[in-house]
């Protein structure tokens, strides 16, 4: 299986320069992520999750309504959990490949840097993989300045936390959208929640409180997170996050005053017929919105000195931006101008969260 794993990484590596294969090369990383998944050991995470299903019949309320009623559905056709795991990455990745496919035509490297790190993490981590689709879905509406678009976003934000409760505070990323001077209140914000945060965490139970409200009756978990404080381990995740910044930073200025576009279709139904409708957005503008939604998700950051549980919740939007930074990089590709640059930079974030989940 490790054979087929490198194979499949050295396949991604060679498309990704050379933007060939590229069909076959995504269709055998997939199979080699449904083979991995599908043999993978119930270690503590899938353990829990494994009972859960299989006992879900028997749970008659739940915070995670939604993972419940996901969890049942399978469950009703007799659907044994490994199975149950497969189907739904099958329908997670092909959702993340329809998005991608709206941006670009090659999703290659992307699926190198999945494949090399968040793989792994979302084999274990059902809940938030599943939450983390649909925040992919509500991502776009940050990027629309339509009045329904807010409610949109807020419908779908309250849909993820009803499988994964700690993603209801994606709903602060909305202030990007606000006439808010953003750099103003992250300065004041920040160190009030800094100390703030030192001091729950370091001479009260508070951690055990916070962590309680993501918790659910048949999920003990949050009791075991409870127990271990990040000292400054928090650092590490933190540091990693902001330079993610830096790299979208990196980004902005790479397509600042250039003339690249998305082209977005749009399909709706009138009078019968279906009408297709191309929006063109500028690559600048998103990637400027990118940055600052960003630095918004720096508020979280100060709740890694409870709990490093917590470092998710921004590493969730890193997984986002290397979307973006998927359909940029294929544009330098076919113009040799900073691709290569843009390609280290990524590869040195997940070699950072690697080097942090596998061996700190």
């Amino acid at each position: 299986m490790e054979i087929l794993y490198i194979i499949a990484l050295l396949l991604l590596l060679f498309t990704t320069f050379t933007g060939r294969l590229k069909r076959f090369t995504v269709f055998f990383s997939i199979v080699v992520i449904l083979l991995l998944n599908y043999g993978l050991e119930n270690n503590l995470d899938l353990y829990n999750y494994f009972n859960r299903y299989n006992n879900i019949m028997n749970i008659e309320s739940s915070r995670e309504i939604g993972f419940q009623i996901i969890m049942k559905f399978f469950n009703l056709f007799n659907i044994d959990f490994a199975t149950f795991r497969c189907i739904m990455i099958i329908i997670a990745l092909s959702y993340i490949i329809l998005y991608l496919k709206k941006i670009t035509k090659d999703i290659s490297f992307f699926m190198l840097l999945y494949m090399s790190y968040f793989a792994f993490m979302d084999a274990e981590q059902l809940r938030n993989f599943y939450a983390l689709i649909v925040l992919i879905c509500a991502f776009k509406y940050l990027f629309y300045n339509e009045k329904n678009s807010n409610i949109k976003y807020i419908i779908l934000i309250l849909i993820a936390s009803s499988i994964h409760s700690s993603f209801i505070v994606y709903l602060l990323l909305i202030i990007v959208k606000s006439n808010i001077n953003i750099s103003k209140l992250l300065l004041k914000a920040i160190p009030i929640m800094v100390v703030i945060m030192l001091v729950l965490a370091r001479y009260t139970n508070m951690q055990s409180t916070i962590l309680g409200l993501f918790s659910t009756e048949e999920d003990t978990r949050a009791t075991y997170y409870s127990q271990a404080s990040s000292n400054l381990g928090w650092i590490i995740p933190a540091t990693i996050y902001i330079f993610n910044i830096f790299v979208i930073k990196y980004c902005c200025s790479v397509v600042k005053d250039k003339e690249l576009f998305y082209k977005i279709n749009k399909y709706s139904l009138k009078d019968a017929k279906i009408i297709k409708k191309t929006n063109i957005i500028s690559i600048s503008y998103v990637f400027e919105r990118l940055y600052w939604i960003n630095i918004i998700a720096l508020i979280f950051l100060p709740l890694y000195m409870n709990s490093l549980v917590f470092y998710r919740m921004n590493r969730n939007i890193v997984m986002i931006n290397l979307l973006f930074i998927t359909s940029l990089y294929n544009k330098l590709r076919e113009t040799k101008k900073k691709s290569l640059i843009i390609f280290i930079l990524s590869f040195l974030v997940i070699l950072g969260y690697c080097i942090f989940d596998f061996s700190i």
